[in-house]
């Protein structure tokens, strides 16, 4: 790096600690990095060291109204060409000395860039330039899947051979995986009598290859019946020592339910179940351990690998090995009416077996994604279970039943487990990818931007959701599933419609707050915050921004708060207050509101919201 170069780095970098620590102060901060006022040297220095945040910055200049004036189409297409000449070259090196994991990150951002097309500040030749081999994924899926082998953990390994054969197929069938090392696999997968991933590695093989195989090896085990299956569900028992009443101490026990993921004593639970093994806001008393089957007195040691709030989900490890493993490679659909089984431990009864069918899909009541609603009874302890179809193949992962209401229970299905499953063999807390976008549905079924988190900048309230990626998004889940199945840190390209124009902006994925709108609420104004949680856009009228304001209402998004409350377009709205209680996760807006539909009488009310929502890209 040049004299030059190093010093307008310098300056970069003190401009991005400034912007950083000034997020601790008590003033509300909109933005945390304005890349408007950043200069052409200034970003040429951000292309050296992290061509993600230039290409970002570059784009969201790229429909900025304030940028610098120097910062033309040409200047922005030759920097935004350098860093994603830089992003090329870096790929290329992690590909050929192995470094998998950061080599998957920058092929999403590649992809990401691939789907641009040209007309945006790329070229055309400079994207083709930089677009990965075709058979990339493939080559660091099957790297990410021998690391995990190295330490004797199948399941995650498994799961990157999965990815490699999607990657493979994707790519029009290119002969991108070495016949020998799939002929390997698939003795490793009969050795863990994973029949599912032995069949698809057969479809991939020549037919000769595969009847060899299928003569000296078999084509895997035939399925257990479903009460074979509850050998591999063990109960979770954590023991919290002493909760004091009154000045007389209970015992408390948590229990819960898991399932085996890997032969080798791996489990998978809820994260709710043992939370308290891992939160740092927890100070208490707290051992974990499980009861298997067969030995429904033994206490057997646990402890958690890693987990994942957002999803609810957990894994735990013990010496303890079950006689049968679930694997979450096949990713059922599940329907309505369809014939379901939930094993589990309800209050401690080891190995029960419900029976039930799917009531809906698509119940929107976690943070991300949808999950399956289930008539099969649930309750407390058998939340972890694994939910079948009449096949025994998994379905999901039983996760809440809410009390008092009979037959209301719900569980994450299996499509959403996969895409975090291998990262929960790592140590420690799991994040997932997000974009900071709150998303809303129209009535059309089109998607709507509804909300920009802090800190973001290029898209808008308002704006047309379109596609990520290329890949349009059918939905909110489809949408979310996208995002949260990009590393954290990589590129993500998103086309919007705004008043009619078609732009493209090129964001950073970040990982996604615990509670996004509980951070949102430390750093964003009050106007914002009443806009986006409620699901309206408005005009500032009269009066002070935020408390004491007065706005019209522009757009309201169907189902969302204000639509409930009866709010509607070309209401006059005064903005009366506005708390957040942080304990209760709970945010409080007090409006009055004048409609023309009742001859613009005033009517004051109040719309308590959840900080827990769950319409977050």
């Amino acid at each position: 790096m040049s004299h030059g170069a190093s010093r307008h780095l310098g300056a970069l970098l003190f401009f991005f600690l400034l912007a950083s620590s000034c997020s601790n102060l008590p003033e509300v901060e909109t933005k945390s990095v304005d890349y408007s006022v950043l200069k052409r040297d200034e970003l040429l220095a951000l292309a050296e060291v992290d061509q993600e945040s230039c290409i970002e910055a570059l784009s969201v200049i790229s429909v900025s109204e304030s940028q610098d004036a120097s910062l033309d189409y040409e200047n922005l297409a030759e920097l935004a060409s350098f860093a994603t000449e830089k992003l090329a070259a870096r790929f290329r090196a992690e590909l050929n000395e192995g470094r998998w994991k950061s080599a998957e990150k920058s092929l999403a951002s590649l992809q990401a860039i691939e789907s641009m097309a040209e007309g945006i500040f790329l070229q055309a030749s400079i994207i083709a330039g930089a677009a990965p081999p075709r058979n990339a994924a493939a080559k660091i899926y099957l790297g990410r899947a021998d690391d995990y082998a190295k330490r004797n953990l199948y399941s995650p390994a498994a799961a990157y051979i999965h990815k490699a054969l999607d990657a493979t197929s994707l790519t029009g069938g290119d002969a991108a995986i070495d016949p020998s090392l799939l002929e390997a696999w698939y003795a490793r997968a009969a050795k863990a009598e994973d029949g599912a991933t032995m069949r698809r590695i057969l479809l991939f093989l020549t037919k000769e290859s595969a009847d060899n195989l299928i003569q000296s090896i078999g084509i895997g085990a035939i399925k257990a019946e479903i009460g074979e299956m509850a050998g591999g569900v063990v109960t979770v028992h954590v023991d919290k020592g002493l909760k004091i009443e009154n000045g007389v101490g209970y015992p408390e026990r948590i229990l819960g339910t898991a399932f085996q993921v890997d032969p080798s004593g791996y489990y998978i639970t809820n994260y709710h179940v043992i939370s308290s093994e891992v939160d740092p806001a927890y100070n208490g008393y707290s051992r974990l351990s499980i009861r298997p089957p067969s030995n429904p007195e033994a206490r057997i040691p646990a402890k958690v690998v890693g987990w994942n709030e957002d999803l609810d989900l957990a894994v735990l490890k013990s010496q303890e090995i079950s006689s049968h493993t679930f694997y979450p490679f096949k990713p059922e659909k599940a329907f309505k009416g369809q014939k379901v089984y939930a094993i589990g431990n309800p209050v401690g009864l080891e190995n029960s077996v419900a029976a039930g069918i799917v009531s809906a899909t698509g119940r929107r009541i976690l943070p991300r994604g949808e999950a399956i609603q289930i008539d099969a009874p649930i309750n407390p302890g058998n939340s972890g279970g694994p939910l079948l179809d009449e096949d025994g193949d998994l379905l999901g992962i039983v996760f809440a039943g809410l009390s008092n209401f009979q037959g209301l229970n719900f569980a994450l299905p299996v499509s959403w487990i996969y895409t975090v499953f291998p990262s929960l063999f790592d140590e420690g807390k799991i994040e997932t990818s997000w974009l900071g976008l709150g998303i809303a549905k129209n009535l059309d079924a089109s998607l709507d931007i509804s909300y920009v988190f802090p800190g973001k900048g290029g898209i808008e309230a308002g704006d047309s959701l379109l596609s990520l990626d290329g890949k349009a998004c059918a939905d909110i889940e489809e949408a979310q599933m996208l995002a949260a199945g990009k590393p954290v840190g990589s590129l993500c390209s998103v086309l919007i419609k705004r008043r009619g124009k078609t732009l493209r902006i090129v964001q950073k994925t970040e990982a996604m707050p615990d509670i996004p709108f509980k951070k949102a609420s430390q750093r964003d104004t009050a106007e914002r915050m009443l806009q986006g949680a409620t699901g309206m856009m408005m005009d500032h009228v009269s009066g002070p921004r935020g408390n004491g304001g007065t706005y019209k209402v522009t757009k309201t998004w169907p189902g969302m708060m204000a639509d409930e409350s009866g709010i509607g377009e070309a209401d006059i709205l005064k903005f009366l207050r506005y708390s957040v209680d942080s304990r209760k996760n709970a945010m409080i807006f007090d409006v009055s509101v004048k409609s023309l539909g009742s001859g613009y009488l005033e009517r004051t009310m109040r719309m308590g919201l959840s900080l827990e929502t769950d319409n977050f890209l």
